[in-house]
């Protein structure tokens, strides 16, 4: 089954080191609520210990994404599902090797009225960050919400590389033997799709896209490399999430 599959990874030839490892947290969120206020919507983010955050409102479609520093998510089961006011449902993970990321998927356009952080309300409590959101009209939206960061912003478009010069071909044998041979093993990168905090398509039992993508790219990866013709590296070879720009840099 899975070699059947394996057509429809994205196959790049370039020369790339395989990236690094995920840096280790030491901090982890223990639980996401949601409650629904009327016009407001509360966002309570529970963790081990006191988080730094970045918060910023995206459109088309809009989204309250919280960035954290690195953390493990140990959230209970079917938070994933939750959803409450102008919250539609939410989803998280690692979003690179420095960032945990809280992404909200809304109804409609919210602006964040206030966010702030509560220390334990007792011995064995959580640390809390709370978020509150009011609807706003789209007007609204557009006059107040803040610009993302920059590394969250999309790619820019990928421009045509410019036509490049036949080369000539050699004049005589001699000039031949003095062209540049081509590598002996040329190098396959495979770029796993989605990754931490955007897992694709999800099935009915619960399976990941992001899950089934790297598989496939591992198994492809061993069976390229057991020709013994080619050098093969992974865009990830674990559950992170790599920017398309970072993906079309690498490449």
């Amino acid at each position: 089954m899975w070699r059947r599959l394996l057509g429809g990874l994205a196959v790049i030839l370039t020369l790339l080191a395989v990236p690094g490892a995920i840096i280790a947290a030491d901090n982890a969120v223990t639980n996401i609520r949601i409650g629904d206020h009327g016009d407001r919507t509360r966002v309570v983010i529970e963790s081990d210990n006191p988080v730094k955050y970045q918060i910023f409102t995206l459109s088309t479609p809009y989204r309250l994404v919280v960035d954290l520093p690195p953390v493990d998510w140990r959230v209970p089961e079917g938070t994933a599902s939750a959803k409450g006011g102008v919250v539609d449902g939410l989803r998280f993970g690692a979003f690179d090797r420095g960032t945990g990321r809280l992404v909200l998927d809304l109804s409609g356009p919210a602006e964040v009225a206030r966010a702030f952080a509560l220390e334990p309300a007792g011995p064995g409590s959580p640390h809390r960050l709370v978020v509150d959101l009011d609807r706003v009209t789209v007007e609204r939206f557009a006059e107040t919400a803040p610009p993302p960061p920059p590394d969250s912003a999309p790619a820019p478009p990928l421009r045509p590389r410019p036509p490049q010069e036949q080369a000539a071909l050699p004049s005589s044998p001699a000039a031949a033997s003095r062209v540049t041979p081509p590598p002996e093993k040329p190098t396959i990168v495979i770029d796993p799709g989605h990754g931490g905090v955007d897992p694709g398509a999800i099935g009915k039992s619960g399976t990941k896209e992001k899950h089934v993508t790297l598989a496939m790219a591992k198994e492809l990866a061993e069976a390229l490399r057991a020709t013994g013709r080619y050098n093969v590296a992974l865009t990830r070879d674990t559950d992170v999430f790599i920017r398309l720009q970072d993906r079309v840099h690498r490449a």
